[in-house]
């Protein structure tokens, strides 16, 4: 299962823009433990308002039980 929200609609279209990109994915992967593929996962992003959007995500913090 895979859950993306933010607290306001410029963080869920953040979440949203992280999980449409791979690259964002493999950036926050790069810490990951041999087995993570067999863990829980949680990614903490952040992004900046930009005028009227949000700017792009950016990887705060990954959990992984």
């Amino acid at each position: 299962m895979v859950t993306a929200a933010g607290i306001t609609k410029f963080g869920t279209a953040a979440a949203g823009e992280f999980l449409s990109e791979p690259n964002y994915m493999e950036q926050a992967l790069k810490s990951a433990p041999k087995d993570w593929d067999r863990k829980n996962l949680q990614i903490l992003i952040s992004t900046q308002l930009v005028g009227e959007s949000s700017g792009p995500p950016r990887v705060v913090a990954t959990y992984f039980w």
